[in-house]
């Protein structure tokens, strides 16, 4: 079985000993993955081999492999390229997998909990076509919150609200709105009420978490519905706090437009919950930030955990024996039963990261509702190609132009897009 080189070492999770000097981690890591390799081709009779693609070359590879007759690997593990697995789906190049996966539910039941995905996250068009074969970090949205800047401001409690049913869009503008000052009184303000981390994904978090979408099913076919009324609708609510002063983009250019800027003061902010323990940003604040799901927009009875990026993995077309490939994947990286032994201890080694980097038992429980309940919204590849950023944001948060305006003038656009890729 073939698989990109980069996949593994980064599947692998921590299996050295942290007094080794860096010479002696990589003959300990050798001996490893030999082993565990070893083992596992006698365990399935088969050849385990690494090829050495980058995640967007491995795309291009299988599709001119496919072409020829044969893909260069049998198993592809994909992080951001999901997006393109729509139109790879739908031209042909990836193995459906219902066959092998058989009941969604009773498959991923032998999944530790934070990993038992949606089917809505595994299928394209009602097939399915990916699988959980890493049990790597989730990207999923959440808010934090700055606790010592609550209580110094006297603003009231989020996990109060949370744990009321109160903590809503409405909340949040009214926190926002008491929390932005000018601290310096040099007629700037320099303490946002909110910021939004990448805001693409942010405003993602927000459409979802009003019952928005970007697709729809209408007479078989995939339609634009990023101009329904709970989209307008959010992006009217960001527009009015854009406008009031007191919410603000978190980005930082060199870094992609995607890392959290800890130089930059706020009460509250939309995250991705990976980064509470993994980007540093907790090690730089003197403050304590607590971790909340997002509020419930008017639309929404109930909160949602929005996710953005998944591990998963596809096997493209001409492998012969998805079911054996499936099998081993998931012996490789010790993701399900029989290959994790105690799910529950394995649960409690893997949230010990976060436990360490969050400030209290209430960020920790939010934190795994957060990604243990998380769903997706497909359709984001189409507004991501038609230039969500300056086709649709900045107009609407820089120039006022109105959000039902601009997102009725690129519909034909995208439209195009989303036929191009699902029909």
């Amino acid at each position: 079985m073939n698989v990109p080189k980069e996949i593994y070492e980064n599947g692998l999770g921590e299996y050295v000993d942290e007094d080794l000097t860096e010479d002696e981690e990589k003959i300990a890591e050798v001996k490893i993955i030999s082993g565990t390799l070893n083992e596992l081709e006698k365990m399935f009779n088969c050849n385990i081999e690494f090829v050495d693609y980058f995640h967007p070359d491995a795309i291009d590879a299988m599709r001119t492999g496919i072409l020829a007759g044969e893909a260069p690997f049998d198993l592809l593990q994909l992080r951001y390229e999901l997006d393109y697995v729509p139109g790879m789906a739908m031209e042909g190049w990836l193995h459906p997998l219902d066959e092998y996966i058989g009941d969604h539910d009773e498959f991923y039941s032998k999944y530790p909990p934070t990993f038992q995905i949606g089917i809505d996250q595994t299928q394209v068009k009602g097939t399915t076509y990916l699988f959980e074969s890493v049990n790597y970090v989730r990207e999923t949205a959440g808010m934090m919150w700055n606790i010592d800047l609550f209580e110094e401001e006297d603003l009231p409690n989020l996990y109060e609200l949370y744990e009321a049913g109160e903590w809503t869009w409405d909340a949040m503008r009214d926190i926002a709105i008491d929390a932005t000052r000018d601290t310096t009184a040099d007629g700037e303000i320099d303490q946002w009420g909110l910021d939004l981390l990448a805001p693409m994904r942010s405003i993602h978090a927000l459409v979802h978490s009003n019952n928005g979408r970007y697709i729809r099913m209408a007479n078989g076919r995939v339609e634009y519905a990023f101009d329904e009324p709970e989209v307008v609708e959010t992006l009217e609510f960001l527009q009015e706090l854009y406008d009031m002063g007191v919410a603000i983009d978190n980005t930082m250019p060199e870094w992609g437009g995607v890392a959290v800027n800890p130089e930059l003061d706020s009460a509250m902010r939309i995250v991705w919950t990976h980064m509470a323990a993994h980007s540093g940003f907790l090690d730089a604040q003197d403050d304590r930030w607590g971790v909340i799901p997002i509020p419930k927009g008017p639309e929404a009875d109930e909160h949602v955990s929005s996710h953005w990026v998944n591990f998963l993995s596809v096997i493209p077309i001409t492998v012969e024996n998805p079911d054996e490939v499936i099998e081993v994947a998931q012996a490789l990286w010790e993701v399900r039963e029989p290959y994790i032994e105690d799910i529950e201890a394995w649960e409690e080694d893997y949230w010990y990261e976060y436990a360490l980097a969050v400030p209290d038992r209430e960020s920790l429980e939010n934190l795994q509702w957060i990604m243990r309940n998380k769903s997706f919204l497909q359709g984001r590849e189409a507004i991501i190609e038609a230039g969500f950023q300056e086709n649709i944001w900045e107009p609407i948060r820089d120039d006022g132009s109105s959000p039902s305006a601009v997102l009725a003038e690129i519909r034909p656009e995208v439209q195009v897009i989303i036929d191009d890729i699902y029909n």
